[in-house]
């Protein structure tokens, strides 16, 4: 039983991180840990590095954020949704633009105000690009 089951006034107050309608059924967030095939994709970006694929998430660190433009080390198709893995953040949600190293995809996205290099981003895409995010862990191989 959850704090939400318990007091389900705090229903609206909650913001769910992953929309289920983008992410795998597996997906789970458990104490703040955000799960995919039963693997914390926080340490599964500790592990392997980043960038890195599981499945259809790609996960990614975050190299800049400078003026509602965020730099990641990965290149990607048409970004549905992105999350940050690795903290609670306590900022506020904003509008970003979301680019890789070579910005051949910018995307809108919301994320919060606070995000920082470093931080460890877990994107929902269409499609991934070859290249630096080639490699693949627990999935097929990216093209």
């Amino acid at each position: 039983m959850t704090l939400l089951d318990m007091l389900p006034s705090l229903g609206a107050a909650y913001v769910a991180r992953c929309d289920p309608a983008l992410w795998p059924a597996d997906t789970h967030c458990v104490c703040g840990r955000i799960t995919v095939d039963g693997v914390a994709l926080e340490d599964l970006a500790d592990a392997q590095g980043t960038p890195v694929q599981w499945g259809s998430i790609l996960v990614t660190r975050v190299r800049s954020v400078i003026a509602g433009e965020v730099g990641v080390d990965a290149e990607f198709g048409d970004l549905r949704q992105a999350v940050v893995v690795n903290r609670h953040s306590v900022g506020a949600v904003v509008k970003v633009d979301v680019h890789g190293p070579g910005r051949s995809c910018v995307s809108p996205v919301e994320l919060p105000a606070d995000l920082r290099a470093g931080d460890v981003l877990a994107l929902v895409t269409s499609q991934v690009h070859g290249g630096a995010c080639g490699r693949s862990a627990g999935s097929t191989p990216v093209s």
